[in-house]
């Protein structure tokens, strides 16, 4: 008698235009299987038959991940943030006002001041989020110049923003993009990042060649690698994206 074989995962499928072969990708939303303008779609059970293993681990560890996420976004409200990337610790205080919304405003001695509807948890949060974006900006964007020029390279413009499945980018063009929470990192893990993406303004890829122009300009690249694969885990609560 043949033993009965267990069900697959559910998945979705998606066409992409752009994509040149067939993918299997895993967030928060479950597994979607990502297929090639044109592919027969009926082969794709077969294809995640074949991947099943990687699938369900996959699917653990993402949603290992949704709870990590929910405790760290039930942390309270920050009276001061820290930023290693930068070794700077600013305090936060909250003014209630009669205004809808929240602003975030950094003041001259060097506090962030939180004012309007205070009382509002998301709306703080939110507004965290958004003076992180300028903060990171203001800091992020010299020290790529600073790299680029300690190292020999160039690149195109720099831009800081919310990126929930990377740290990082850069384009064809030579225009890097920065995940705004590096300015939470320690400062080794946020110089990495950037190298990395400077990097790739001389190798569109991670091939041996790759691996060797970064190693050259930091000897320790694979492991700082290998620690921002968890990196997401010391982030405060609040930076963490809804």
């Amino acid at each position: 008698m043949s033993a009965v074989e267990p069900p697959l995962p559910e998945y979705t499928v998606r066409v992409s235009a752009r994509a040149r072969r067939v993918r299997l990708r895993v967030d928060a939303g479950g597994l979607t299987v990502v297929v090639p303008r044109g592919f027969d779609v009926r082969r794709v059970g077969a294809i995640v038959r074949e991947r099943r293993a990687w699938a369900l681990k996959a699917l653990e560890g993402m949603s290992a991940r949704t709870e990590a996420l929910a405790e760290l976004r039930a942390q309270p409200l920050p009276s001061y943030i820290d930023l290693p990337a930068t070794g700077e610790r600013i305090a936060v205080t909250y003014r209630p006002t009669g205004s809808t919304g929240v602003r975030a405003t950094e003041t001259r001695d060097g506090v962030l001041s939180l004012a309007g509807s205070v009382h509002d948890d998301a709306a703080c949060r939110e507004a965290l989020r958004r003076w992180l974006t300028r903060a990171a900006s203001a800091r992020l964007v010299p020290l790529t110049a600073t790299l680029a020029r300690q190292h020999g390279l160039r690149h195109g413009r720099v831009e800081v923003r919310s990126q929930r499945r990377r740290w990082g980018s850069c384009s064809a063009a030579g225009v890097i993009r920065l995940n705004r929470t590096l300015l939470l990192m320690p400062p080794e893990l946020a110089r990495y990042v950037v190298l990395h993406e400077l990097v790739h303004t001389l190798r569109m890829d991670h091939s041996p060649a790759y691996w060797a122009e970064l190693e050259r300009r930091e000897p320790h690249a694979r492991m700082l690698a290998r620690r921002m694969h968890d990196a997401w885990r010391s982030l405060p609560g609040w930076a963490q994206d809804e």
